[in-house]
């Protein structure tokens, strides 16, 4: 993780800081390490196996009627019918990320990933108006997604964490409460695509990320793992994740699941 994270850094102090900037300059040519990414781990192929079978297993359904009830709307089943169609093409090789990162506490790392075990999700891109919008992250009672839109030579980016219901964070030590999530925009931001985008469906997007969010509160009292009914904000600790996101998508219209 060491090297790569050395290799990227020389590189994006090449690029324009974005200290405070909720948009930033993004650059075009070599994305440092991207062998890593292209490699496909073993998990990520089954992820790839195993998407493309549900699909096509939820599309039969549909064709059959047995994923709908019997008084469901026929411009309903058209719509989902459509929607499933467009999935069936979207595979998880072509449309996937990866995250090396490490999340800090006072200033001191808390906790963080290594290039065996790097997290791996489902990446979409679509095209919103004169906007792409990249959208990417996991959520099963709780966890996070990164927001990427890319307008002409810019770009803006956000983190969102959420720990389902478990109230624990203030975005700033001004909040009069806890809250079970936050959407944090970058201190620093250095994104590097491979080609210059054209905003044109079906294109292939590819690229690389390296961020570092700005400071967020955690209630002192939690502890990784255990409930926190008893987190109070009488002491918070300060937070802030520090990382590499390398993703790759096939650009495709927006759909009635995009927000």
């Amino acid at each position: 993780m060491r090297q790569i994270f050395f290799t990227f850094f020389v590189f994006c102090c090449c690029i324009t800081k974005a200290q405070t900037k909720v948009k930033s300059k993004y650059k075009v040519g070599e994305i440092p390490d991207l062998a890593f990414f292209k490699k496909m781990t073993s998990a990520e192929v089954r992820l790839d196996s195993l998407k493309d079978k549900y699909n096509l297993e939820k599309l039969e359904m549909m064709k059959n009627g047995k994923a709908f009830i019997a008084s469901a709307p026929n411009e309903f089943i058209k719509k989902q019918l459509e929607l499933q169609k467009s999935k069936v093409n979207h595979h998880y090789k072509d449309n996937r990320s990866r995250y090396i990162f490490a999340s800090y506490k006072n200033n001191e790392i808390e906790s963080y990933t290594l290039p065996k075990d790097t997290l791996t999700t489902e990446c979409n891109c679509f095209l919103d108006n004169d906007t792409i919008k990249v959208k990417m992250g996991m959520w099963v009672f709780g966890g996070f997604g990164f927001d990427i839109n890319l307008q002409k030579d810019e770009f803006s980016a956000t983190y969102w964490e959420d720990t389902h219901k478990q109230k624990l964070y203030k975005k700033s030590l001004k909040d009069s409460v806890l809250t079970d999530n936050v959407l944090l925009t970058f201190k620093e931001q250095f994104l590097i695509l491979d080609t210059k985008p054209n905003f044109i469906l079906g294109e292939k997007i590819l690229a690389g990320l390296k961020f570092k969010t700005i400071n967020y509160y955690r209630s002192a009292n939690y502890e990784k793992g255990m409930s926190c009914d008893a987190c109070s904000d009488s002491k918070m600790d300060t937070m802030f994740l520090d990382g590499i996101l390398y993703f790759k998508c096939i650009l495709r219209k927006k759909t009635i699941e995009d927000r």
